[in-house]
């Protein structure tokens, strides 16, 4: 592994799978998961950075409207004594300035909305280590209302599928795979009454709940947590994980929605996660490749540069006050005389045959 100069130092998780058969290391502050083998670190790959080589097409439409809103919120603008608002006539410059200011708009909601976002998610978490037995009090509630609406939904659809926790915020290895997570839970559900949520009833069945922080449910969110069956099934091999819950906690507004998912599912769902990681490798290595490329043809003009340069050099080494005068040829470029300056030692030196 390589550090950028300037970079803190990571702070490594020790994390054994396996019965200790694999050690990796996590380093949460870049959320990279490294297996340790021989002394030697190897990055692994993430399943959120897996799943993130799908483009999500709502997140353009969404990007332009919070530009749109900062836009038309900040741009001076007046009311007529008729009641229309109009926008005072201003010069293009000015105009530019506004909009250029307004590009900043979805990472300045993106900010907002993942703070609430961690709120709920980290109380959430809480809740659960709490029925585990892992923490012995609960954190305050976030005084931010979506946080708190998020909360509230998201306790409501455990009360509804009789939920039990089984394992909370727990990283997964998949040996196969070279790949790595976090699920958010291992559960005990039952049916809820809800027909489109839980189409066929069940009782006490294991399943995966993964929280998504989001505006949108992205088909994605399928595929990185069927990665995330997969790979506990495969350390676990007694494990019957018979449903996934995808409970999606609303960035922005606080709502609330939610896929389930059967058994059935797995199969599909978890190629779709082969697809991004088979993609992701091939990306990762085709970047390589070409950086490879790069550097060499860089080196290369480089090496051309140095040699164009001793070649001007070879022709006259700029020594404007050298006069040949001395006995000894001139030795003005690496040891060498450039054509200029032998040519005057030549004229001051007649007797020498060159």
């Amino acid at each position: 592994m390589s550090l950028i100069v300037g970079e803190p130092a990571p702070i490594f998780e020790e994390l054994s799978f396996y019965r200790g058969a694999i050690r990796v290391r996590y380093d949460d502050l870049r959320h990279k998961y490294y297996r340790a083998t021989d002394g030697q670190l190897f990055l692994l790959d993430g399943a959120t950075n897996v799943v993130h080589i799908v483009d999500k097409p709502a997140i353009i439409p969404w990007a332009c409207k919070m530009m749109q809103q900062k836009l038309l919120l900040n741009i001076p603008h007046k009311e007529t004594p008729d009641g229309n608002i109009v926008i005072p006539q201003m010069p293009l410059a000015d105009f530019e300035i506004f909009v250029a200011d307004a590009k900043s708009a979805h990472k300045d909601k993106l900010d907002d909305a993942a703070n609430v976002g961690k709120q709920a998610h980290f109380y959430l978490e809480c809740q659960a280590k709490l029925e585990l037995g892992l923490i012995s009090q609960m954190p305050p509630v976030p005084e931010d209302s979506r946080a708190v609406r998020c909360i509230n939904d998201a306790l409501a659809a455990w009360g509804a599928h009789k939920l039990v926790w089984r394992a909370a915020e727990r990283k997964v290895m998949s040996r196969s795979l070279d790949a790595c997570g976090t699920l958010d839970g291992l559960v005990q559900v039952s049916s809820c009454n809800n027909p489109f949520c839980c189409p066929r009833p069940f009782e006490n069945e294991t399943a995966l709940l993964d929280y998504k922080t989001s505006n949108y449910l992205f088909e994605t969110f399928l595929y990185q947590a069927a990665f995330y069956v997969h790979a506990i099934v495969e350390e676990f091999n007694r494990l019957d994980v018979r449903h996934r819950f995808i409970f999606k906690l609303g960035k922005e507004d606080g709502q609330f929605a939610s896929w389930h998912c059967y058994a059935e599912d797995q199969a599909a769902d978890f190629a779709g996660f082969l697809h991004c990681l088979d993609l992701t490798r091939n990306l990762r290595a085709a970047k390589e490749r070409m950086a490879a490329v790069e550097g060499a043809q860089k080196d290369y003009a480089k090496v051309q540069k140095a040699e164009a340069r001793q070649a001007e050099r070879m022709l006259d080494c700029g020594k404007k006050d050298y006069k040949g005068i001395r006995g000894a040829r001139p030795k003005c470029v690496n040891g060498e005389s450039c054509e200029t300056c032998l040519s005057l030692w030549l004229t001051n030196h007649p007797t020498v045959v060159e």
